[in-house]
């Protein structure tokens, strides 16, 4: 079957990982079962009432059916270069968690959801709901993969990224990615993030000696990942990480 959407374009490619303009529904120049780890945070709509973020609300919208529909066709081709016994972590939210945990099973094996837990409040009616302070994290499996370091309990406390800090209007905080990474991946392996934003999942992985690949349907993030990465001069090597989310180096 001839697939519609953008065949992905080489940006930068190293030792360590290669960086790719591209659509995650057509995941044209990666091999069959060639991935280890998938971690995604697919777009989602959002509406609200908040003056509580640097950025620009518009940045931040597209509807749920569309996202919806965008995450089904990703997931044929995540499924088709997983490796067997391989994982996948989804950030998604509260109320879009129902049809994406849905989604998500008629693909995977869902074996929990994770809570990160913030330290900050989040978007929405300031005077009509309470503040959101965490997102959800499927983890789903294809095949039987363990995770590493023992049983963790699925409630995380990173802090978010401040908002002075902020390349993308989703990005999330490097110890949590590096936690996910440490879990379910072991150094050498090859992680995938097909939705990457501003790189911090292929930073984490770069980071802790895994392969990354990412690809992002706006070149310009594909570019300012390309400089986070080359400001990375070696891996740091693995982790031992607390549940707590504690990082502690061996």
């Amino acid at each position: 079957m001839i697939n519609k959407y953008m065949e992905m374009k080489l940006i930068a490619q190293s030792p360590d990982y290669s960086l790719y303009h591209g659509d995650a529904r057509n995941l044209n120049l990666i091999p069959d079962r060639s991935i280890d780890l998938v971690i995604i945070d697919a777009p989602y709509g959002i509406e609200y009432i908040s003056h509580h973020r640097k950025l620009k609300p518009k940045e931040m919208i597209i509807g749920d059916d569309k996202a919806i529909s965008i995450l089904r066709e990703s997931f044929w081709e995540i499924k088709r270069v997983m490796k067997e016994n391989s994982s996948l972590y989804l950030f998604t939210r509260w109320d879009m968690y129902p049809r994406v945990l849905e989604l998500c099973d008629s693909f995977f094996d869902v074996r929990n959801v994770l809570l990160w837990i913030k330290n900050n409040w989040g978007m929405g009616n300031l005077k009509g709901s309470y503040a959101t302070c965490d997102e959800w994290i499927i983890y789903a499996v294809k095949g039987n993969p363990e995770l590493r370091g023992g049983r963790d309990h699925n409630v995380l406390l990173f802090k978010e990224v401040p908002s002075v800090k902020l390349i993308h209007p989703a990005q999330k905080p490097v110890g949590l990615l590096q936690y996910l990474i440490y879990k379910s991946s072991k150094p050498g392996d090859t992680v995938l993030d097909c939705f990457m934003g501003s790189g911090s999942s292929i930073v984490s992985a770069v980071s802790l000696g895994r392969y990354g690949i990412g690809i992002d349907i706006d070149e310009k993030y594909v570019r300012i990942a390309k400089a986070r990465l080359e400001q990375i001069t070696m891996p740091l090597g693995d982790l031992e990480i607390e549940p707590e989310g504690e990082i502690v180096w061996k």
